[in-house]
């Protein structure tokens, strides 16, 4: 097996998006990080191993404030990620997100 590394995604082109930074976790062929596309702030993203697609999951603090996902607390549990998120109306708080039917709960 020869070693090959390659870019991914260039999520905020010219400057860093800090993946990972505050969340990562796999649910089967995804990664869910945190990352900064310099629009939305620190937000969920997503990345599919399968078809090599990078997408915003979801802009909790809307506009260029970022939520910062999973700063203080990220979890799978069934068919369910759990983790913190910061918005300007509630401040930090637990958010939900169904991967069976990719709804939010905040």
């Amino acid at each position: 097996m020869h070693g090959h590394t390659w870019q991914v995604a260039d999520l905020h082109q010219g400057n860093t998006s800090m993946p990972g930074q505050t969340m990562s976790t796999v649910v089967g062929d995804t990664i869910y990080f945190s990352a900064n596309d310099g629009i939305h702030g620190a937000e969920l993203w997503a990345h599919s191993t399968d078809n090599a697609s990078t997408w915003l999951v979801q802009d909790v603090f809307t506009g260029a404030n970022g939520s910062y996902p999973g700063a203080y607390f990220e979890m799978l549990v069934g068919d369910a990620l759990y983790f913190s998120a910061i918005t300007d109306d509630a401040g930090v708080e637990l958010w939900m997100m169904s991967m069976e039917h990719m709804i939010f709960y905040g």
